[in-house]
């Protein structure tokens, strides 16, 4: 998770969704749990973005804009490069991830 900045770095809670800038889940034997029941409960609680990289397949899915019903972009990309809707001047390379 990339979080918001806080003073005391979250040693005085944990985040809530309202904390967080973006959400990585890095799948593989998990990738159905993440696309449906995790990716649904982040979508219900207003996680403003969430990226899926799919091990296999070697892409992530971007899911932005949550809502009741999920999210309502949902992309896959196979760029190495990533940027975070809320962070726009980071750029996050996707191939780190995908490593063995």
């Amino acid at each position: 998770m990339l979080l918001r900045p806080r003073a005391d770095d979250y040693t005085t809670r944990h985040p809530t969704a309202a904390d967080v800038l973006l959400l990585v889940e890095v799948a593989d034997s998990s990738l159905a749990y993440d696309r449906g029941p995790k990716l649904a409960q982040y979508a219900r609680h207003g996680v403003p973005e969430v990226w899926i990289v799919e091990l296999v397949d070697r892409v992530a899915e971007v899911c932005r804009q949550p809502g009741p019903q999920g999210y309502a972009i949902r992309e896959s990309v196979a760029e190495v490069e990533l940027v975070p809707a809320l962070v726009p001047n980071l750029r996050i390379d996707i191939s780190t991830l995908l490593e063995a």
